[in-house]
């Protein structure tokens, strides 16, 4: 019998197999996913078994198929060319044990290859633990032995005992309500909300990168054998073979933290939804609402970020810090924009093509446009007082932090560049990140409310905002708004009313859209006719479907079809061109209250290829 065995290998083609022969005593016991130790090249290399043949194939070594045999003996890649050149394959020295891969680990390294064009050798063996050191040192037995290691009890200090905002403790009695009734998987963004929620479910298991390799072997060993019920940890954790696994949880699933970009990279939200759909588990996804500070349309202008914080609003919030009491700082975006303005007159510098506000990039000593990236050397004449001196905007959040920190000397900050606490941070500021965590309550929050985002007239838009100032309050026994104007404090004020949520309900009601549907779009520009898509508008209404709008828009047409959740379309997980849903819904207090349920907003582009293949057209898909 042959095998295919893929072999760990830094360098190899991206689905490269090797056969080896199985000897006849290993017969009994040799299956697919098995781990084996093959005689590659003359050294020692791990490898698994992924295919069994019972015939042999006959090649040769020049052209790799029936042709004209060399003249010449060849040793090519740990294979053996003896006699007239025909091809014989080298026999596994050493089967290990019982199955270690299972099939849907298999799947998800073919997934991950052709997705983002690695190797699938590199893809599989870097979604397991480094077994080959194990495996090596202990040629001697049949199976590797990892012995009896205690679990490691890390000092949380003062993360035992805190407050935990409201809304992630009852996401986390939901979690620890479900783990405890069936075998569960729980994933978080950060180690560090692993260890604490682990203290929260009793007979959990921690798994993450940064145990020792005979914990996280016998963990993985153990899990198989079906001795675990509950693992919690990072995104590794999805990863481990437990045995007979009904739910896979994912708590805080918009953090930016779960698209792993280490070579090869993986979307843990993706890999998650296929592990569930190949193994039949249930997958669970939870946070407070999705993301609203991300401000990916290309017609969004970003010089409205650049007037968040005018001076007046930096002054009163730098005076209002108290040192004595504990404060957080929350910045609405990310951005470190700084959109530059003349000192003479506050004319805003703007790019010549289309009219954009300019910044300044700091690496190119230029500035650039941030919609067309058109490029200017930094002197700069005002083209009304013809001054040329220009000022930054508005702070950025690092700029804002070095200012704030001459009050509070021990202010941390939470950014994209920062993204770990280690400690109850006694004064903080931050972005939305900061929800991530289960923080312990202020004294005082000041909060940031830009114009722009009050002004929005997206319902779905004013139910996320007024989820995010509901987690506010969980944070703070004193708040404090820095707005621009009275109008805008009484819209917060609105958002605050007892009936709010009520009327965002019954405004769900007016237009159609009730929390039990969720919409997609089909859009397509003018030179695609919509027979093109015939097909995609007839499966969803084949699902349950119905179409809720077919407008004519600029640059084409677009149709947006309602579906139950409990008659949601099907996509197939293979072709990542193709969007897939969540099964459930996410949890929360305020959802749970008032039968809200938000679902994360996902856009997926698909163009067509420029060689003339099949490709796939702009689809969107909205879930509410």
């Amino acid at each position: 019998m042959i095998a295919k065995v893929c072999v760990n290998l830094k360098t190899q083609k991206q689905f490269q197999l090797f056969d080896y022969k199985i000897k006849p005593e290993q017969l009994l016991y040799a299956k697919v996913g098995q781990i084996c130790l093959v005689d590659f090249s003359g050294k020692n290399k791990t490898g698994i078994i992924i295919q069994l043949n019972k015939t042999q194939k006959t090649f040769y070594p020049h052209t790799l198929r029936e042709s004209h045999a060399p003249t010449t003996n060849t040793l090519v890649c740990g294979h053996g060319y003896k006699g007239v050149g025909v091809y014989k394959t080298k026999s596994i020295k050493k089967v290990y044990g019982a199955p270690v891969v299972q099939k849907w680990q298999i799947e998800l390294a073919k997934y991950t290859a052709k997705l983002y064009s690695v190797s699938f050798g590199k893809a599989l063996f870097s979604i397991l633990p480094d077994f080959s050191k194990k495996l090596i040192e202990s040629e001697n037995q049949s199976f590797v032995s990892v012995g009896e290691v205690s679990p490691r009890t890390a000092d949380l200090g003062s993360w035992q005992k805190q407050f935990i905002a409201q809304s992630k403790l009852i996401r986390w009695k939901k979690i620890k309500e479900i783990a405890s009734a069936a075998a569960s998987i729980v994933i978080l963004p950060e180690i560090i909300q692993a260890k604490i929620l682990s203290k929260f479910i009793k007979g959990s298991v921690l798994y993450h990168s940064q145990l020792s390799l005979a914990r996280t072997s016998q963990i993985y060993l153990d899990a198989l054998s079906g001795k675990i019920s509950i693992i919690i940890g990072a995104w590794s954790a999805l990863f481990v073979p437990l045995k007979n696994c009904q739910n896979i949880i994912i708590d805080d699933y918009l953090a930016g933290l779960y698209i792993k970009d280490q070579n090869p990279k993986f979307d843990i939200w993706e890999m998650a939804k296929l592990r569930a759909q190949i193994t039949g588990a249930r997958p669970i996804f939870s946070d407070d609402g999705y993301p609203i500070f991300t401000f990916k349309n290309e017609n969004f202008d970003k010089s409205k970020l650049s007037f968040a914080i005018t001076p007046n609003i930096e002054y009163g919030l730098l005076k209002n810090l108290e040192p004595q009491k504990s404060n957080f700082i929350f910045f609405p975006f990310n951005y470190d924009f700084k959109a530059l303005v003349c000192a003479n007159c506050q004319t805003v510098a703007k790019c010549e093509r289309c009219q954009t506000s300019l910044s300044v990039n700091s690496e190119r000593k230029k500035l650039i446009c941030v919609r067309c990236k058109l490029e200017k050397d930094i002197p700069l004449i005002c083209p009304k007082c013809s001054g040329a001196k220009f000022k930054n905007s508005s702070p950025s959040i690092r700029s804002f932090y070095q200012s704030a920190q001459k009050i509070l000397r021990d202010l941390i900050i939470l950014d994209r560049d920062n993204i770990f606490l280690t400690k109850n941070p006694r004064n903080l500021i931050s972005t939305y990140r900061a929800f991530s965590y289960p923080l312990k309550r202020f004294n005082i929050c000041h909060i940031i409310f830009p114009e722009y985002l009050l002004n929005n007239p997206d319902p779905f838009f004013n139910e996320s905002l007024y989820y995010l100032l509901r987690k506010i309050f969980n944070l703070g026994e004193k708040i404090i708004f820095y707005v621009k104007d009275n109008e805008a404090l009484a819209k917060i004020q609105n958002f605050l009313s007892a009936d709010f949520a009520q009327k965002l309900f019954d405004l769900r009601k007016e237009i159609g859209i009730m929390p039990q549907d969720e919409l997609v779009k089909i859009s397509c520009p003018k030179k695609i006719t919509p027979d093109k898509i015939k097909k995609i508008s007839y499966n969803l209404i084949k699902q349950g479907g119905e179409i809720f709008s077919d407008t004519k828009i600029e640059n084409g047409w677009q149709q947006i079809f309602k579906i139950k959740k409990t008659e949601r379309a099907r996509w197939s997980p293979r072709r990542p061109s193709e969007a897939r849903t969540s099964e459930e819904p996410c949890w929360g207090d305020e959802r749970a209250e008032n039968q809200l349920y938000l679902k994360r907003v996902k856009l997926f582009y698909c163009k067509r290829l420029n060689d003339g293949r099949k490709g796939y057209f702009v689809i969107s898909l909205i879930i509410l």
